[in-house]
């Protein structure tokens, strides 16, 4: 039988060849790790069932490759950028645009935008995905997303007293009862006495901002809840060994204090505003005062 001849029309054969960015083996994201992807961060957010900030974390969501640009997004843009493939939505995001980890608004959508490859650890990765899904709704919640600079904390004074605030939060996290009341007002104190020797300083912003965020993360990674303080502990004395706090401190910070809050049941998510302060917060509750006189009282100590 003679064989079937394939005949090509002059305009097919006039096209470059390109590999099919669809296929899993040519695409410098893999479809298939996209769509896990994609139903972990839908699992998460579905376990918290909008408990958390009374609304569901999942939303828009893309995968950026940083080199090629190249986008797998959970649903089409509005600007019809993106074509669907596999069950997801693929693309190039135009080079006048950033890529980083971070809501971000493109062709019509406020996305969360996640620079590719993710942690392979599980619970990692599920922080990384609640992290950021928290910044695309924040503005929502009333938080803006605020990153002031902190450069008193690049000082001995900013550092030093950062860290013993943070080594009284350790205490006040893995202890309870009365232990725990007095490491807190320990950081309660050197934090005010901070504060009060750089007024300008806007760490409650960024602790609001990233804080918040890792908050989010730690709460709705997958870690049992019963783990979580020892896990905030243990942030803080990892972190209290770095040399530069002036961006990094709120994400130590801050997943430290709400998790105190948590700790001591105290309601407070429903009544953030973007004036509101953690520590204060938590004084108030507990009715802790700091003394008029900080640096006696830090000397009698």
């Amino acid at each position: 039988m003679p064989a079937k001849r394939i005949f090509l029309s002059p305009v097919l054969l006039a096209l470059p060849f390109c590999p099919s960015p669809t296929k899993a083996q040519d695409s410098p994201i893999p479809l298939a790790d996209a769509r896990k992807i994609f139903e972990q961060a839908r699992t998460l957010s579905e376990a918290d069932a909008g408990q958390l900030w009374g609304r569901p974390l999942y939303g828009p969501l893309m995968l950026v490759d940083p080199k090629t640009r190249f986008i797998v997004a959970n649903q089409p843009d509005k600007e019809h950028h993106l074509t669907e493939s596999q069950g997801v939505f693929v693309g190039t995001l135009p080079e006048q645009e950033s890529v980083a980890n971070a809501a971000y608004r493109w062709a019509g959508i406020t996305w969360t935008m996640l620079m590719w490859p993710l942690p392979t650890n599980p619970y990692a990765r599920g922080r990384l995905l609640m992290h950021e899904s928290f910044h695309r709704i924040q503005e929502d919640l009333g938080l803006p997303g605020s990153n002031p600079p902190n450069s008193h904390l690049d000082s001995q004074e900013g550092r030093t007293w950062l860290r013993l605030e943070w080594r009284a939060l350790a205490e006040a996290l893995i202890h309870r009862g009365e232990r725990r009341r007095s490491a807190i007002v320990d950081a309660l104190t050197f934090r005010t006495y901070r504060r009060s020797l750089f007024p300008q300083a806007e760490e409650r912003a960024l602790e609001l901002n990233e804080g918040l965020a890792e908050y989010t993360g730690y709460k709705l990674c997958g870690w049992p809840e019963a783990i979580l303080a020892d896990r905030a502990a243990i942030r803080l004395e990892q972190d209290e060994r770095g040399t530069n706090f002036v961006r990094s401190f709120a994400y130590a910070s801050g997943p430290a204090w709400a998790i105190l809050l948590d700790e001591l049941q105290v309601k407070w998510r429903g009544n953030l505003n973007r004036q509101s302060d953690l520590g204060r917060i938590l004084a108030a509750a507990l009715k802790i005062t700091t003394p008029a006189d900080l640096f006696r009282f830090l000397i009698e100590r």
